[in-house]
């Protein structure tokens, strides 16, 4: 189970702040960072690490990226997949890739808000271990989250629940610095902590007795306890091509923790995942 994540989305629409602040028309940007699960893994990843733009000028911005992730959460086998970006707000409501929500300004520094989240599965042909556990539907997820925004930093924190029964809820807490290098170029710096409750924890990396009795791998199983799932860093570069056009980079590193790390599912508990992408704002 993953989430749909964006961060190079917001690093690029709060880049083309930066430019658009160079000329006349200055815009100002107030970025809600809210990070869903960390590092998704199988189909999309990291390289969108969620944030929701909120914007004195609204403007959109579409794009196409491609990654480099883990096939699941714990695989030692990677794959290449497409990401599409796409953001855009109005008033009080936006849209980022595969989110959305409404978000509300509680100070010049903290927002605040609710989100609605694509939350994708996983199939047991995913990986050899995987192999008769079944697979993990894809649904949605809903929850709320709070972020308080000063200068380059940003702190969030964000709860999310799952809209499928038993597949649980995570918390995640994020932090990110932005450097500015000249007028073009900003590095993002990151850092994100992910904490599941019991039923998560079981989806992702549980094995029950029935799947024991299925899996082709033999794995015995195991039963997680809630807690602290997966840390990790990263690091997203953001080259402005001109007033429209820009052009990005990210890496991010991460490791699973506790009973996520132990868990007879998990081929490898660290991680590292690399993208890169262009877009349009308007």
């Amino acid at each position: 189970m993953q989430q749909f994540n964006r961060n190079s989305v917001f690093a690029i629409a709060n880049a083309k702040a930066t430019e658009k602040d160079l000329g006349p028309a200055s815009l100002k940007f107030t970025r809600k960072l809210f990070v869903v699960v960390g590092m998704a893994t199988g189909a999309a990843g990291a390289f969108f690490t969620g944030t929701a733009n909120a914007q004195e000028s609204p403007v959109t911005t579409l794009g196409i990226g491609v990654a480099a992730a883990p096939r699941y959460e714990g695989s030692r086998n990677y794959q290449a997949v497409p990401l599409p970006i796409l953001s855009a707000s109005r008033g009080i409501f936006f849209v980022d890739g595969l989110e959305g929500g409404i978000a509300y300004n509680l100070s010049p520094n903290i927002r605040a808000g609710l989100v609605l989240a694509a939350q994708f599965g996983r199939d047991e042909s995913d990986g050899d271990r995987l192999k008769g556990l079944g697979d993990i539907k894809t649904t949605a997820a809903y929850g709320t989250f709070v972020d308080w925004h000063s200068g380059p930093f940003d702190a969030s924190a964000e709860y999310l629940q799952s809209a499928h029964s038993g597949y649980g809820g995570t918390l995640t807490l994020a932090t990110k610095y932005k450097l500015k290098i000249g007028a073009r170029d900003s590095v993002s710096f990151g850092a994100k902590t992910v904490w599941a409750n019991s039923s998560s924890m079981q989806t992702l990396f549980g094995v029950t007795s029935a799947q024991a009795d299925r899996s082709v791998a033999g794995l015995p199983a195991y039963a997680p306890s809630s807690g602290f799932q997966r840390v990790s860093t990263s690091a997203t570069w953001v080259h402005l091509l001109n007033r429209s056009w820009s052009v990005n980079g990210t890496v991010e590193v991460g490791r699973l923790l506790g009973d996520a790390s132990n868990s007879p599912v998990v081929e490898r508990s660290g991680a590292v995942f690399a993208g890169v992408g262009a877009a349009y704002s308007f």
